[in-house]
């Protein structure tokens, strides 16, 4: 497979320290501050559903990164696998509190060149670290290290999108296949791209939100290669700001991988009330997905076709044949052509130990404590 949206390391170069804090991975923080380390800081999970066919979500509340300064702060991950071949991920992340403005955070592929392109007109911002807070100061210390008082001052090139407006971002990369089989990372001279292979990237989908802005930048990105030189190339990052703090901020994406070409046609967020967010996915090949999703623990609230006491629900809808449903956390699921029924909306536990395969173990998951699932 190939790195498509992979985070930055920390490697022993001079763009380590930048690379440590939190604005250069995909995540998302409040005010430009960091979050907060060690215990303190770890995520709490608030349901994890891995084994669906053709469907897995997981919800982590991690409000203790910005202990006192924000009573939200949560991400929600939904993996559709209605087709194999086609798949896409669901990202809602929610925020609040802070004094200045919340952003959402989105890396390119750091392994793979790559060329970018996005479905609204941009505009370039002057100057060349706009987004640098205005009396800081940027040195760049060749090899030795990077000195900084303001890490906004990574982002190069910066373009603005139009604000509230659904944009398309595609990321294609442009070195995909090895010239020959390796151990170990690629070095920039195995790497080239085939035309007669297929392309490969990620389309993503995203909801505008009024009066928030999105930023499409150059970050520095390592190029490794023998010897003690270290070269710097340029990787996309897009930052979304919405700087509306008398409201819950919610970054709404939807990832789509590609192998060739993308497609998804069209991402739209419907119209509904109280706490959950529905959106319409429609296929090039006619194919309509509907994912609801509950933005807090309650029930899903959509009073069109679709009916739920589920927390997470999708109905898929091919070109021919028949649709097919999927919920997690509730008991019953109608639709004019379609319906599901489960005697038990959830189970809980404590989670004891988790597995991982990168680590020896035979599987991936966890381990619940005795009395908490049924046998």
């Amino acid at each position: 497979g190939h790195y498509l949206m992979d985070d930055i390391s920390y490697p022993k170069h001079r763009m380590r320290g930048a690379y440590g804090g939190i604005i250069l991975h995909n995540s998302g923080l409040i005010d430009g501050r960091g979050h907060a380390r060690g215990p303190v800081g770890d995520g709490k999970p608030q349901y994890y559903e891995p084994r669906l066919n053709g469907l897995a979500a997981v919800r982590i509340n991690g409000e203790n990164m910005y202990v006192g300064n924000a009573e939200v702060f949560e991400r929600t991950a939904v993996n559709v696998t209605v087709d194999p071949k086609r798949p896409y991920v669901v990202d809602l992340f929610r925020m609040n509190g802070g004094r200045k403005w919340r952003e959402y955070m989105l890396l390119g592929s750091y392994r793979h060149r790559s060329d970018v392109t996005v479905s609204v007109p941009v505009k370039t911002l002057p100057g060349t670290r706009p987004l640098m807070r205005e009396g800081a100061k940027w040195q760049d210390a060749g090899k030795d290290d990077v000195k900084y008082e303001d890490r906004y001052g990574l982002f190069t090139h910066v373009r603005a999108l139009p604000k509230g407006q659904d944009f398309k971002l595609t990321v294609t990369l442009k070195d995909t296949w090895r010239e020959k089989e390796k151990d170990g990372p690629a070095e920039p001279k195995d790497l080239y791209l085939d035309p007669e292979k297929p392309a490969v990237g990620m389309v993503n989908h995203f909801i505008g939100m009024p009066n928030a802005t999105a930023y499409l930048a150059d970050i520095p990105r390592r190029v490794d290669q023998p010897g003690p030189t270290i070269e710097m190339e340029q990787m996309p990052q897009l930052i979304f700001r919405d700087e509306d703090m008398d409201r819950e901020s919610q970054f709404v994406c939807v990832h789509e991988p590609f192998k060739g070409k993308p497609t998804i046609d069209q991402v739209t967020r419907l119209e509904t009330t109280g706490h959950t967010l529905a959106l319409q996915i429609t296929f090039q090949d006619g194919r309509t997905d509907l994912v609801l999703m509950s933005t807090d623990d309650a029930p899903l609230n959509y009073e069109a076709d679709v009916k739920t006491d589920a927390r997470v629900a999708v109905v898929s809808r091919p070109s021919t044949g028949d649709p097919k449903a999927w919920m997690i956390g509730g008991t019953f699921l109608t639709a004019p052509d379609v319906s599901l029924q489960k005697e038990t909306a959830r189970f809980s536990g404590r989670i004891v130990r988790s597995f991982r395969k990168w680590d020896g173990d035979e599987f991936d998951g966890f381990e619940i404590a005795a009395g908490a699932l049924p046998p």
